[in-house]
């Protein structure tokens, strides 16, 4: 029978990458200058109470009053190494070219959250140009470098769109469920998790079978991850979601 050999770390390739990656960011300062980078001064930032703002109807809330379903749900979908980079997640760029190459079609992008976040607020999120990549990412770096991750992530909460007009979770919450951020529980929080990344589509009545799948795919990988019990997922795909729209 043929022995399979262990395979230990291939430094061959790691060094060189560890060295790009640190002259890439060492560039950071002259990059900002270059691309005229704007200051990342987070709007509410310092405000931690419930706002709202009335034009719109969107409903800003503290972290504390989302559920941790919620950011569990939303981070293991859009950045799952969230807490462990710094704007800028190499390995999970890397980890979504496979992924897409495997699957022939986009099913994984490549930005993190901070990055997300400030093309949402700072850019002009329609342009997609190398250029306007590079102001994103040193963008996300300046934000990682000014606040903590629990700010970043609040403050995507409130800024990311959910479809049907919902800019924000908890105003998400109230229009897709009527309740609160605070209260959704893990098939709610899967299926706000799911629009994100296409959500006009994905949250009109013509894509909710795409929706739905999409939530039962985050379950699993919240199961897959430690992050939700076997149980909890049962009980969350058995239940029939309590759409308002």
């Amino acid at each position: 029978m043929k022995k399979i050999k262990p395979k230990g770390p291939r430094i061959g390739w790691i060094l060189p990458l560890v060295a790009c990656a640190g002259i890439y960011f060492l560039s950071f300062p002259v990059l900002k200058s270059v691309l005229k980078v704007p200051d990342a001064v987070l709007p509410h930032a310092n405000q931690n109470v419930l706002t709202m703002d009335s034009s719109s109807g969107q409903i800003r809330v503290p972290l504390t009053m989302v559920s941790g379903k919620m950011q569990n749900a939303l981070l293991i979908e859009e950045d799952r190494r969230f807490y462990m980079h710094h704007g800028i997640d190499l390995l999970g760029g890397i980890r979504a070219i496979g992924a897409n190459l495997r699957a022939g079609k986009p099913i994984e992008g490549g930005s993190t959250i901070s990055q997300q976040l400030a093309k949402n607020v700072f850019l002009d999120w329609r342009e997609k140009t190398a250029a306007r990549k590079l102001q994103q990412m040193v963008l996300a770096w300046d934000l990682e470098n000014r606040y903590s991750k629990q700010q970043i992530l609040e403050a995507y909460l409130n800024e990311v769109y959910f479809g049907n007009g919902a800019y924000g979770v908890e105003t998400a919450a109230r229009r897709y469920f009527g309740t609160h951020a605070k209260d959704l529980d893990w098939g709610e929080s899967a299926f706000l998790a799911g629009l994100v990344q296409a959500p006009s589509e994905l949250g009109a009545p013509s894509g909710r079978g795409r929706a739905l799948q999409r939530q039962k795919e985050i379950l699993q990988k919240l199961q897959d991850n430690g992050v939700a019990t076997t149980v909890e997922v049962d009980q969350a795909l058995k239940r029939k979601l309590p759409l308002k729209l």
